[in-house]
């Protein structure tokens, strides 16, 4: 009897054992359930916290490397973090260097270029210089044009820049001259030889230094242009001489030939009055907006150019830092 009721209470307790464990195990796993939910949230937000101090830390130190999966556009870069660098340069080479647009928009100069010649040359009273006066009107006719992103393409002297990070210089330029290795700008060439098919001299106006004459003739010759035979024909810059200007270049040529057309890339390459505001050679063009596409044919170039230089007022002591920042400071952020 004493066993039987030690066997009946063993299997009470049993009983009740099994049924707080079957009450526990639910509890058991809805804690567990909690806890790692509350894990997860705490995981979540200090990696979240993580991520916001580390920008915050760039934020304050202007460091250079953005967070995992941030693009900072370079432009958001403020003036004084970048010095000017031929990288400034790079969207206008690889215009140059790439766009059919950009290949597009000289043959269409080059092709109003020939049709313009041709009716300048019936009008005996037209010049394109304003350098020429007087009786002008039985010379011989002549078209002036530029040499330098005008009838050859030097992009692959600025791509160099841009690969060496660095900056125009008269030392690196003079050498890349002598290498004789530009290219034609399209169009160029043909409009030389139909200018020449009309009787028209074709001179080369460059201000390039006098000591890089031959080494450009020779460039030009190889590429089938017209009138490169003899240096006779160009017209470089000489300070020795005091022919440091195109101006008082134009003006010898005009004394010997009827100008009845100019070809450049440079408001300077048409006329002396180019060193100014920029209001001012924006009133200039509007005063002589008859002449473009007639007497003055104009050639895209981004690269450089006294549009360029007017930006910093022709200011040649001026750091690169206060070049950049006064180009910063032109741009507009809307159009008013």
């Amino acid at each position: 009897l004493a066993e039987a009721a030690r066997q009946t209470s063993l299997a009470e307790a049993a009983r009740q054992t099994s049924l707080a464990e079957a009450v526990r195990q639910p509890r058991l796993a809805e804690a567990v359930a909690q806890t790692s939910s509350v894990l997860r949230r705490g995981l979540y937000l200090a990696s979240t916290l993580i991520l916001l101090s580390g920008l915050g830390a760039c934020a304050i130190q202007k460091c250079d490397k953005a967070a995992p999966d941030v693009i900072v556009p370079a432009s958001y870069a403020t003036a004084t973090d970048q010095s000017t660098s031929a990288h400034d340069n790079l969207n206008a080479v690889l215009f140059q260097q790439t766009a059919a647009e950009y290949q597009a928009s000289t043959l269409q100069a080059f092709a109003q270029a020939q049709s313009a010649l041709l009716l300048n040359l019936k009008d005996k009273s037209l010049t394109a210089a304003s350098e020429q006066s007087g009786n002008f009107q039985a010379l011989p006719p002549a078209v002036i044009v530029d040499v330098d992103e005008t009838m050859l393409d030097n992009s692959a002297y600025m791509a160099r820049l841009l690969k060496e990070d660095a900056l125009f210089n008269d030392s690196s330029w003079n050498k890349w001259c002598e290498e004789q290795k530009a290219l034609e700008v399209p169009g160029a060439k043909a409009f030389s030889e139909f200018a020449r098919a009309q009787g028209v001299r074709v001179i080369y106006l460059s201000n390039r230094d006098i000591s890089t004459t031959e080494s450009t003739r020779l460039n030009l010759a190889k590429l089938g242009f017209a009138d490169a035979s003899s240096t006779e024909n160009f017209a470089f810059r000489d300070k020795a001489a005091g022919l440091d200007s195109k101006g008082a270049r134009r003006a010898l040529l005009a004394k010997k030939y009827r100008i009845v057309m100019l070809i450049g890339d440079n408001l300077g390459d048409f006329t002396e009055a180019y060193r100014t505001t920029r209001a001012e050679r924006s009133a200039l063009i509007t005063a002589k907006a008859q002449y473009f596409g007639s007497r003055w044919i104009m050639i895209p170039n981004p690269t450089y150019g006294s549009w360029e230089q007017t930006l910093s007022n022709f200011d040649r002591a001026l750091s690169p830092e206060q070049v950049r920042k006064l180009k910063h400071d032109a741009l507009r952020l809307q159009l008013d």
